[in-house]
């Protein structure tokens, strides 16, 4: 999944543990700032398809006071049996720098065309599962000397979780790819 928070991204959000590579001449961006200056871009792609116009995960931004929620959605992928379409909204506090939140009560749904609808809850459990077990997460928007943004998330104790994600910014959804 995203950065995890984001996916978790950076929710994402959702890879393993792995140390996140930086950037090396990516700076972190004021939480606010970055969020001021995209607000008519509110659709963050991750791993962007230029032929296609598709992203592998789709986060839409939006901000009320001093909460950013994230509607993530991407495909989970079971091999040999086709996807199933995963759709995770959550809350997240503005600090300075990132925002941070708990994957806890996030929303999570999905749905397969292809996929019986106990399996694709199995997969749901698991990945509720999975995003409680993170504990409280923070993630940073970053850019480097060329204006390309990324995002990596953390947690409380400044653990890097998943990776530094390159994303591109949207002022209309994209499409999904797998």
């Amino acid at each position: 999944m995203p950065n995890k928070l984001y996916v978790l991204l950076s929710l994402l959000i959702l890879s393993a543990c792995a140390a996140a590579p930086e950037v090396p001449d990516a700076k972190v961006i004021p939480i606010k700032a970055f969020l001021s200056a995209n607000r008519a871009l509110p659709y963050e792609c991750l791993n962007y398809n230029a032929r296609n116009d598709t992203c592998k995960i789709l986060a839409k931004r939006s901000v009320s006071g001093n909460i950013l929620k994230l509607d993530v959605n991407f495909f989970q992928f079971l091999r040999y049996r086709g996807s199933v379409s995963v759709r995770i909204v959550s809350d997240f506090e503005i600090g300075q720098t990132a925002y941070c939140g708990n994957l806890e009560n996030a929303v999570i749904e999905g749905q397969s065309t292809i996929i019986p609808p106990h399996i694709v809850e199995e997969i749901l459990v698991a990945l509720r599962k999975d995003l409680a077990n993170e504990g409280t997460q923070c993630s940073e928007y970053l850019r480097d000397d060329e204006g390309r943004f990324y995002t990596r998330s953390r947690d409380r104790s400044g653990r890097a979780i998943g990776t530094t994600d390159r994303i591109w910014l949207f002022a209309e959804p994209k499409a999904l790819s797998g």
